[in-house]
């Protein structure tokens, strides 16, 4: 063989077996590639879903810091001295009272307790003193003021008569029961200073001292409490009664620590009437409880959505339309283009139904306009991203957007039945007083002293609804004499 050609086939089998030791080599680097790519990628898609995660947490961060009372359920004493008011007001009036308003002021009376007469006693020329005879009143004015304030001690006693060959005697009144003892007016007054005024027992105690001059003590602040809660009883029973059967009720609830834990104080409202009682839960176990008048409830029951509610088929649910505008506004400050239309929506049809006091002829085209906005909005909201563990979390404007889809005939009742509210002002108003309490006192020492404040506040809240005068109801309660409801406003 040609040694020239041998040379030959044995560089090109070196060559070949070089390749084939290099294409080896290549394909190890690939796969080494190809492996440390889908690390990559799969390090990239967790950052990826990180920086997501991040991101959403730092909207929802910065949203929380710029809620106020008007785009959340933060209460207006949060928004500092920048606060305005949740429904648009008319612009355009002079500051004031406005016109058809009526106002209160002090009326000269015709009999006044007493009369100071101011006169000349002489003739400032002559010197010649005026008998009275001569007098005559030119001008009046009258200053209406307390009278001074002291204790009346009335002392009761027993007669005796012998008679027949028997020594009969006459009775004290139920009411008095000790040699000494505070009366009906006294312990009204610290009623309605504790659980109306929220004062507390130290500085009603101070009040009376400075007032009357007496040792009113705190011990007796409190008995005076437990004892209108024991003969307020039957009154509850007659507010549930007439909640129960009421076409409207509003419902709501707050917390507050009592005894040293979270309690929830949860209220039923109507035009004529307050119950609120105080529970260890919030949800269905409180509301099913024998204080609760909800269970029995058969008619528009109106509350701010929790979900607890809904459990209860019997009644017929209605939303509260102003938690509805507020979550909207944060959206709208947040840009979200079919919150804005949905609140322009609401206001429209607030304004359209005489503020939530009329109903719609025709609601057909407005039905049809809200279920085209929800449509638009299901279009504009995410939908929550699959995670590894738990249950995928939604933005807040579809949380919002589920609950209209899902509530659409609860979000609307107002404008289809003219009985139906357009907010649960109502509830909200009455369970105030809770957090005003909380602010003074923080909290409830006892479980007792909880029901016991909520017990004379949903009676002295009826009455004030009925306009009847609390103080003088609370003396008839303390006497033994029965106050009559008014059924009417």
């Amino acid at each position: 063989m040609n040694p020239t050609l041998t040379n030959d086939v044995a560089l090109l089998k070196e060559m070949v077996i070089s390749l084939l030791s290099r294409t080896s080599t290549l394909e190890k680097e690939n796969d080494f590639l190809r492996s440390r790519l889908s690390c990559v990628e799969k390090e990239n898609k967790e950052l990826h879903a990180q920086v997501f995660s991040l991101t959403r947490e730092n909207e929802e961060l910065r949203s929380r810091l710029n809620l106020t009372s008007k785009t959340s359920n933060k209460p207006p004493s949060s928004d500092g001295y920048k606060k305005e008011p949740a429904f648009p007001r008319k612009k355009g009036n002079k500051k004031g009272g406005q016109k058809g308003h009526q106002g209160s002021h002090l009326q000269k009376v015709s009999v006044p307790d007493e009369i100071i007469l101011h006169a000349p006693s002489s003739c400032t020329c002559c010197g010649r003193f005026f008998e009275s005879n001569e007098i005559s009143i030119s001008q009046q004015r009258q200053v209406f003021d307390i009278p001074l304030i002291r204790l009346k001690v009335t002392e009761h006693q027993i007669g005796s008569v012998s008679c027949c060959n028997k020594l009969q005697m006459g009775v004290f009144p139920s009411s008095v029961t000790a040699p000494t003892q505070y009366g009906e007016r006294i312990l009204s007054f610290s009623n309605l200073l504790n659980v109306s005024f929220g004062i507390g027992y130290d500085k009603i105690s101070t009040l009376c001292s400075d007032l009357f001059q007496c040792s009113f003590n705190v011990s007796t602040a409190v008995s005076a409490n437990e004892k209108l809660y024991d003969l307020l009883t039957p009154y509850q029973e007659e507010i549930i009664n007439h909640i129960c059967t009421s076409q409207v009720a509003h419902f709501d609830e707050s917390g507050m620590r009592v005894a040293g834990s979270l309690h929830w104080f949860h209220t039923a409202s109507t035009d004529l009437f307050c119950h609120l009682f105080v529970h260890k839960k919030r949800g269905q176990l409180a509301l099913n409880s024998e204080e609760s008048p909800l269970k029995l409830f058969e008619n528009w029951a109106v509350h701010d959505g929790f979900e607890s509610y809904f459990h209860f088929k019997k009644c017929k649910h209605v939303l509260c339309n102003a938690h509805i505008l507020r979550e909207l506004a944060a959206l709208k400050e947040e840009k979200s283009i079919w919150a804005i239309k949905m609140h322009q929506f609401l206001l429209a049809l607030y304004r359209v139904t005489q503020k939530g006091t009329g109903k719609l002829e025709n609601p057909d085209i407005w039905i049809h306009n809200y279920e085209k906005i929800c449509q638009k909005a299901d279009e504009e909201e995410p939908i929550a991203q699959s995670v590894k563990r738990g249950r995928p979390k939604n933005t807040k404007g579809r949380n919002l957007l589920n609950r209209l889809i899902k509530h659409k005939n609860e979000v609307l009742a107002f404008a289809l039945y003219q009985e139906v509210p357009f907010t649960n002002n109502l509830a909200e108003r009455d369970i105030r007083e809770i957090k005003v309490k909380q602010k003074i006192a923080t909290s409830f020492r006892t479980l007792k002293g909880a029901k016991i404040y909520a017990r004379i506040l949903s009676f002295t809240k009826s009455l004030r609804k009925q306009k009847i005068n609390v103080f003088d109801a609370l003396q008839q309660i303390h006497k033994g004499i029965k106050v009559e409801w008014k059924l009417t406003t």
